[in-house]
């Protein structure tokens, strides 16, 4: 048997849905995925050919981060950013929060990707969100990006993969006040609060992907990221549990995943999403 073939039956074999799994890669394969969507919580994405909606097709509770922060935070009127948007479901998400007086503005830097973020907020009707096909960084310019079959894993590179306009959050998003920030750019996240100095003054509540392992591939570790933060008067935590963060500082080093929040006002932020703060 060839190893490829003996691994994907292996990976079968284990998978919580392996009938599943099967379909959803017959869909891939045959290129009808799209013709199929995936119904959440008072949205739908489509099926494209893409790691995130393959595993929401095959399991809609399948996420690798809470949603709750984006559902509990913004409210009508709200202005939020969305970084690394992919496919899209974290821009509905607080599209319908922040509702027709409110504004999102997403980026997602891969030119396949963001067309299925079109597709996703066409089908949603989602009106109010500004959507740009770019990276963000610390400066404007061109930058390689990688194109890998794992889309939600794609990153920054020094060279290889595919070249990308890159733009900077001061330069991109209309001065106002912004109730959210949210970042996930698998280890570029100081890079783009780099470009946000302006923006990030006019900023309510920051959230990033904090993995240290990422963050020391571009040569920088998570103490940089919250050090940034700190300096530009914010207060810094980490999701502890459900509906709860943990204050942390520069030192913070544990091994792992984290969700780092950082807000101007806990009380605020308390207020706004009943979460609770410690």
């Amino acid at each position: 048997m060839p190893p490829d073939l003996a691994h994907w039956i292996d990976v079968v074999r284990r998978h919580p849905r392996p009938a599943r799994l099967v379909a959803a890669r017959v869909l891939q394969w045959t290129g009808l995925s799209p013709l199929f969507t995936v119904t959440l919580d008072g949205y739908r994405l489509r099926f494209y050919p893409t790691n995130v909606s393959a595993n929401l097709w095959i399991n809609p509770q399948w996420r690798v981060h809470s949603l709750a922060l984006f559902k509990d935070y913004c409210q009508d009127g709200d202005a939020a950013i969305d970084v690394g948007a992919n496919v899209g479901e974290v821009s509905i998400i607080l599209s319908a929060r922040v509702g027709a007086r409110g504004r999102v503005y997403a980026f997602e830097p891969n030119p396949r990707i963001y067309r299925y973020l079109l597709g996703n907020l066409a089908l949603n009707q989602r009106t109010n969100v500004t959507a740009a096909n770019g990276a963000v960084g610390a400066a404007p310019g061109v930058t390689r990006l990688s194109d890998d079959r794992y889309d939600d894993m794609n990153r920054v590179l020094d060279s290889g993969g595919i070249e990308v306009r890159c733009t900077t959050l001061d330069e991109a998003v209309p001065a106002q006040p912004i109730a959210l920030l949210k970042v996930d750019v698998e280890g570029s996240e100081l890079r783009v609060l780099e470009g946000a100095r302006d923006t990030l003054r006019r900023t309510a509540c920051v959230n990033c992907e904090m993995i240290d392992e990422n963050y020391r591939r571009y040569g920088y570790g998570m103490g940089d990221v919250i050090a940034l933060l700190r300096a530009n008067g914010f207060q810094t935590f980490v999701m502890s549990e459900s509906r709860a963060l943990r204050a942390i500082d520069s030192s913070f080093g544990e091994a792992g995943a984290h969700e780092l929040v950082a807000v101007r006002d806990p009380g605020d932020f308390v207020r706004r999403t009943g979460w609770r703060v410690r």
